[in-house]
């Protein structure tokens, strides 16, 4: 357990079933309210390779077309969904390293996600293979830096105000106005979240938004411990493998 610094404590659990276990045994003791960054999240995914003159980015029936697609090929896919499993393509977009292509992201049901998986991470989509990966996404709030939630939330302390903070250098600033990241003063770099985390020993020269925050990790595990069909992987596979976004 974590202390921030207004007195709050920050419980978390090794699993989704140890989370649901202990909010059963407290709701006996006290009536308490679920907050919605507790529920279950459902896994998502990247699907690479597509053909960018077919599938377009923004374009319903491109959406339309390759959920038909996906069905049409992949067999076990399309009977978990006649049983009424999730499988929802979001949205498409171009592939910036594949100008050839374009990828989509879809959220879906575990037990497809886990069909996918067994397929060494594959969709068939027309004749073509197409690579999938894990995608873990990131609330992150670019006028706070604060994780959880987006700029001009009501959860953003600095909503309606002129106050920013720099995601570089914490200072009242915008991010892209940063001189201290211009002049490329790395070591000068200070995290918001780690000056303000009540953890102790902690190293602050680094940006929100870097791999090595302790505090985007602790982030990330949360986002994995919160997803349907991750429980029992291993952490550090997913934040290897997946796409952190």
């Amino acid at each position: 357990m974590a202390m921030t610094k207004s007195g709050d404590g920050i419980i978390s659990f090794p699993s989704q079933s140890h989370r649901d276990e202990a909010l059963c045994q407290l709701s006996d003791l006290n009536p308490i309210s679920e907050d919605s960054n507790l529920r279950p999240l459902h896994p998502k995914i990247t699907i690479y390779g597509l053909p960018n003159d077919e599938y377009i980015p923004d374009d319903e029936n491109s959406l339309n077309n390759l959920h038909g697609a996906i069905l049409n090929k992949n067999s076990l896919i399309e009977e978990l969904v006649k049983e009424g499993k999730m499988f929802d393509l979001l949205f498409i977009r171009k592939d910036s390293k594949k100008p050839s292509c374009n990828y989509a992201v879809a959220k879906l049901d575990p037990d497809v996600l886990k069909a996918i998986r067994l397929n060494n991470h594959k969709i068939f989509i027309d004749f073509i293979s197409c690579r999938v990966s894990e995608r873990i996404h990131l609330i992150q709030c670019y006028q706070c830096q604060k994780f959880g939630h987006k700029k001009d939330s009501d959860d953003c302390k600095y909503k309606n105000s002129n106050k920013q903070v720099c995601m570089y250098c914490s200072g009242d600033h915008k991010s892209s106005n940063c001189q201290t990241k211009a002049d490329k003063k790395f070591q000068a770099f200070r995290c918001a979240n780690c000056v303000d985390s009540s953890l102790n020993n902690q190293e602050v020269s680094h940006a929100t938004t870097s791999s090595k925050c302790p505090i985007r990790l602790r982030q990330i595990n949360n986002v994995i411990n919160k997803t349907m069909g991750f429980e029992g992987l291993s952490k550090n596979a997913l934040r290897n493998n997946a796409i952190i976004t």
